[in-house]
């Protein structure tokens, strides 16, 4: 069974286009699903939400958030996209957390530079900043196996 999702990301003003595999879905996590030989893996979009939930059968495997994701009364410079939360066990227990208390720029799994050069000077993607990256438009979603 593989997962394949292409998607184009606006980060500052250029655009990046992700391939599987060379992002952070290639910390392990495709081999992970791929290993379940039989899954029945769906795709649930919520377009409002800006997320993807990615289910085997009727259990949640992960939720990929394309949209912009902002906490409840938190300030805007905390807004982010493409990333996944919550990323679940074989139990059900949920492995990763959203704006949590001690690091409220954490978010999931996800990709990020630590140093961008642009424009004459350092900024990176890490930490609340001017640059992140945003989600422009799917350009295939697929499961085959």
């Amino acid at each position: 069974m593989i997962i394949r999702t292409t998607l184009m990301t606006k980060l500052g003003k250029g655009l990046m286009k992700h391939h599987p595999g060379r992002a952070a879905l290639g910390l392990g996590l495709v081999g992970w699903l791929a290993a379940a030989a039989f899954a029945q893996f769906t795709f649930v979009e919520d377009a409002k939400a800006g997320t993807v939930l990615v289910l085997d059968g009727q259990t949640p495997i992960l939720m990929y958030r394309f949209g912009d994701q902002l906490a409840p009364d938190f300030d805007r410079s905390y807004i982010r996209s493409c990333y996944i939360h919550p990323l679940f066990a074989p139990d059900g227990r949920t492995l990763t957390d959203d704006f949590p208390d001690d690091h409220l720029h954490h978010h999931g799994v996800f990709w990020t530079w630590p140093v961008v050069r642009t424009r004459g000077r350092d900024v990176q993607t890490w930490h609340p900043a001017p640059l992140r990256q945003r989600f422009i438009r799917w350009l295939s979603k697929d499961v085959s196996g």
